[in-house]
Parts: structure tokens; sequence; C-alpha cells
């Protein structure tokens, strides 16, 4: 039950120094540095709710840097607390902050954030992606943190991929940087890293080295989440030695420290870990009481393995109970026995040893068959999981083969469009680079969306709308055109199938395709929402020049995005005029 703690803290203190310096002093930073203070110490909602109350000040001040501030902390704060998809939200603002101020030291730090939201969300391609692009602007201005930083996402990656040797000596390398500049937050999240890779290796005492030294730092600085949850990861090493006063003093101090910040899910940890303790050490009734405890606070988490360990506890604690009791009886009925003759009294003591002797057989019995059952149930679990993981592995595998061999062709096929427009004449090369730069460009769209399809075995609306902001912003990127995007879709994690992920692209696409190359349009919006009926609505508008009704009801291309929208029960309605622009509504169910 190790507890793995989100790369989002090792920018924890990174992000408070880096924002306090810079911001404008027209802008009252006091509110804005008390929500930071709460995010650092793990008060998350407190955070929230105070950082977003800075927002309009610190728009109508016109302080830019102070803004982009508020958005990353933000985006920090939801990320711990797992909604990703408003922390990429915030994160996204921060960076368009970010990319129009010309801040390359930001871009690159909250690029190498979005990394660290893909890889929770293990969508690793993704989150490598991200690293990345984070990785070659940092090189640009030899930011050395935001490199180690990005080191260190990918290390996390190689870890959760069972690439322990690889994951050891990116960890090493950042180690060094966090060491050279005394950054004690980042080398007490290295440290607990490097204590989860040597578990997995099964040297357990380099685990308890590391996992130890983290703590240290961690009790140093005050960062109680880290304190909370790197001791319960100790405490579960220390079980496993065997060496149990140590484990629950290490399972206590975490419980401690995550009531005091209200980190539930690592006070839950804790009884299941003491549950565990206890009942390693024979001690039954300790371990029910805590098993108790653990089912009444994660009673709705409560996982298959955890509902028999309850049942097997309870039962040999009313079997303790009831032998306790038996025991009592046969004593007072030796003292009676005693009041009659010595006879008797050898006879109740021989029955005594007989009965003793078949009670504890009869126990011992009754404990074997559970330990065989539960590890039984433990085995065909793992069963379970390595097939998914080898499911996993071989969808990865098949989109970076498609990735490569696609890319080399798409390659192949511009080196050969440069060699046409150096031999042919001038029109007739433009027009076959025409020609072979839209191919690339449909060959490369229809990769990604094959590639996500094949590393996800989910797809959410809040995934489709991080896809599709991207995919504007990069489609746009050589036009003059401005995008603006907004999204207010109130259930995220709703999922779309594989089917609706691709006709609400490809007609999302068209429309995109349509204002490039007709409309003449200066800007665009697309929008995002849920309506009342929970219902996925998008809105594509450009301020073009429009065209005649009777045009959109014969064009074929329409008509083929009526029959997409069909063929997933969607609607559409299409609305525009002559130089008043044009409107694409969609709805899917």
């Amino acid at each position: 039950m190790c507890i793995m703690i989100k790369r989002n803290f090792i920018v924890l203190y990174f992000f408070f120094l880096c924002f306090k310096l810079s911001w404008c002093q027209e802008f009252n930073q006091t509110k804005v540095q008390e929500g930071i203070d709460l995010y650092l110490k793990g008060a998350f909602d407190a955070a929230i709710e105070l950082l977003t109350a800075c927002i309009d000040p610190a728009v109508k001040s016109g302080d830019s840097l102070a803004l982009q501030s508020i958005y990353t902390n933000l985006g920090n704060a939801y990320s711990s607390q797992g909604v990703m998809e408003r922390a990429l939200e915030n994160y996204q603002k921060g960076l368009d902050i970010a990319f129009h101020t010309s801040d390359t030291a930001r871009q690159a730090r909250i690029l190498s954030n979005i990394g660290t939201i893909y890889s929770d969300t293990k969508d690793f391609p993704m989150a490598l992606e991200f690293f990345e692009k984070s990785e070659k602007l940092a090189l640009l201005i030899n930011d050395e943190m935001t490199l180690a930083d990005c080191a260190n996402g990918r290390a996390l990656i190689y870890e959760q991929e069972g690439k322990n040797e690889e994951a050891l000596e990116l960890y090493t390398k950042t180690l060094e940087i966090y060491s050279k500049h005394n950054l004690k937050d980042r080398l007490a999240l290295t440290y607990n890293n490097l204590g989860i890779v040597y578990k997995q290796l099964g040297r357990l005492d380099q685990t308890i080295y590391f996992y130890n030294k983290a703590l240290e730092l961690a009790e140093e600085i005050e960062a109680n989440y880290i304190v909370a949850a790197i001791a319960s990861n100790l405490a579960n090493v220390y079980l496993l030695q065997n060496q149990y006063e140590e484990a629950i003093h290490a399972n206590l101090q975490a419980q401690q420290k995550a009531r005091e910040i209200g980190a539930t899910s690592i006070a839950v940890e804790t009884y299941g870990n003491l549950m565990d303790v206890y009942a390693a050490m024979q001690h039954y009734q300790k371990a029910y009481e805590y098993a108790v405890l653990y089912k009444q606070a994660n009673d709705s988490l409560i996982n298959v393995e955890r509902t028999a360990q309850l049942a097997e506890m309870k039962e040999k604690y009313e079997t303790e109970k009831k032998e306790s009791e038996n025991i009592t009886l046969r004593e007072q009925n030796k003292v009676k026995e005693l009041q009659l003759n010595e006879k008797s009294l050898q006879l109740a003591n021989r029955n005594l040893m007989l009965m003793g002797s078949f009670s504890v057989l009869l126990l011992s019995g009754v404990v074997v068959w559970l330990y065989l059952s539960r590890q039984k149930s433990k085995n065909r679990t793992l069963r379970i999981l390595a097939v998914k993981e080898s499911e996993k592995q071989e969808r990865i595998r098949i989109a970076q083969d498609l990735h490569d061999d696609l890319g080399a062709g798409l390659t192949k096929i511009g080196f050969i469009g440069a060699l046409i427009s150096n031999d042919l004449a001038y029109s007739q090369s433009n027009t076959y680079g025409k020609t072979i730069k839209e191919t690339v460009k449909q060959l490369s769209d229809s990769i990604k969306i094959l590639i996500w399809s094949l590393n996800s075995e989910s797809l959410s609306r809040g995934e489709f709308v991080s896809y599709i902001r991207q995919y504007a912003y990069d489609y746009f990127e050589d036009f003059s055109i401005a995008v603006h995007f907004q999204s207010t879709i109130a259930n995220p994690e709703k999922s779309l199938s594989k089917d609706e992920f691709r006709q609400l692209f490809m007609t999302i696409k068209e429309g995109l395709n349509n204002i490039a190359k007709y409309a003449e349009a200066t800007e665009v919006s697309i929008i995002f929402n849920d309506d009342d009926d929970e219902k996925f609505s998008v809105i594509i508008k450009d301020n073009g020049k429009g065209f005649d009704e009777t045009v959109v009801k014969k064009g074929n291309g329409l008509n083929n995005i009526r029959k997409r929208m069909a063929s997933i029960q969607g609607e559409i309605a299409i609305v525009s005029e002559p130089q008043q622009g044009t409107t694409i509504k969609i709805k899917i169910g």
C-alpha cells in the first residue's frame, strides 16, 4: 500500500519563490500570498477559494505576472486534489500569458506541469511529449532547474513502467542538481522516489534509508502532506521486515499529520496499515478494531481483499473471546470438582487437556485455510492485472510502430515534395507542393487520432477538450486567425466512445478547415459546455464573410459532417449570412 506522492509537490516551493519576487508592485499581493501559503500547507480548498477571489483584482490592475502566478498555483492545487481538467484549464491560462509576454522560463515550467498531469492520468506518451517541449525551451535559456524537473517527471514514468534502472539513473542526476542548490523540498521528493524504486527491486534496507532521509527533510521544511505520505510508505516497509513497533510508530505519525491537514486518503490508509501490523503480531482484537475503523472511513472504496480481512479478523477475535469464556467456565468447574474429590480433579484435568488440544488444532486449521484462500484470491487478482498490463503494453507498442513507420513515410513525402519544387516549373511545383502538404497534414491528423485511440482504454470529455484545444492552436499557427477557447463543461470525467471521439473530431476538423480556407476570418471561437440534460455541446463561430444558406444545403462537405453526426445520434446546426460570419452548433448525448 505504497502511496505515490504526486510530482506536483516537487514544484511546491519552487513556484512560490519564482513568482514571489517578480510580481508588479501596483497589485496588492497579500491575499495571493496567503492563498499560496495555504496551498503549500496542503489546505487546497481554502487556497483555491482565496486564489480565485484574486483573479478579478489582478485583471483590473493589468498585472500579468500576478495573474499568471494565480493561474499556475490554482493548477497546482487542483492537480493535488486530482481534479485534472480544472488543473489543465488553469495551467493553459498561465501558459497563454507566458506566451504573450514572451516569458520562456515560465512557459517551460508550466509545460513541465502539464506533462505531470498527463503522467498522473497514465497517458505516458502525451506526458513525455510535454516534457520534451519543456526541455527544449529550458535548454534555450539554460534553465537547470526545469531540466531537472523534467528528468524527474520522466523518471516517474519509467518507474511506473517497471524500467527501474532507467528511473534510478535519472533520479541520481536530479539529486545532484537539487543537492547543489540545497533545494530541500525537491530532495525530499527525490529521496522518496528512490525509496520506491529500491522497494520494487526488493532492496528494503536501501528503501528505509532513503525514506528516512526524505522524512527528515520534509519535517525540517514542515511539508506536512509529504511527511504523512512518506511516513505511511516507511511503515509499510517496516511491516515487510517484521519490525512491528517501528511500523506502528510510523503509521501513527502519518495518521497525526494527515488529520492535521485533512488528508483523508492517507489517514484511511493508515487504518488499513495498522490492521495488517496487528494481524501479523497476532493481536487480533486490535486488528479487528482498526479493520472496523478502516471500513467506516472508506466504505465506498473498500476492496474485496479488505472485506475478507475484516471477516477474518472478526472471526479470530470472536473465537478468542469464546475460548476465553470457556476457559473461565472450566476454571470454575475445576474449583467445584476440587471440592468433591481428587479423582474428579484428575478426570477434569485430562478432559481440559483434550479439549485444549482439539481447539488449538481446529483454530490452526481455520487460520491455514483462511491464509490459503487469501493467497489464492491475491494470485488470481495478480494474473488479471498482468493480462491487462500486457494488453496495455501491446496497444502502446502498436501506436509507437504506427507513429514511427507512418512518420517516416510522411518525412519521405515531404522530401519528394522538395525535389518536385526544385525540378518543375513554378506553377506546377506550387500545385504539387500544395497537394503533398495537404496529404501530409491529413495523414498526420489520422495518425494522431489512431494513436490517441490505441493509447486510451476510455476517453473522457475533459481529455477531448484538452486535445481539441491543442489541435486548434497548432492548426491556426500558420494563419492570421486569433483563436478564443472556452470550456465550461461540468462533467469532464464523463466518457466518450471511440466512435464518438472520431466522428466529433472529424466534424470539428472539417469546420476549422473551412474557416481557414474560405471564411477570410480574423477570429474564431471554440466553446464547450454541458446542457441541462448533460448533452455535450460544441460551438464554433467565426467573423468571416459567411455565405448563402442555400449553399449550405447543397455543399457535399457539409452534408458529410451531417452524416457523421447522424451516425452517432448527434445534432448539428449551421447558421450563416453574407458578411456576418458562420456559426456551427454540435450536440451529442
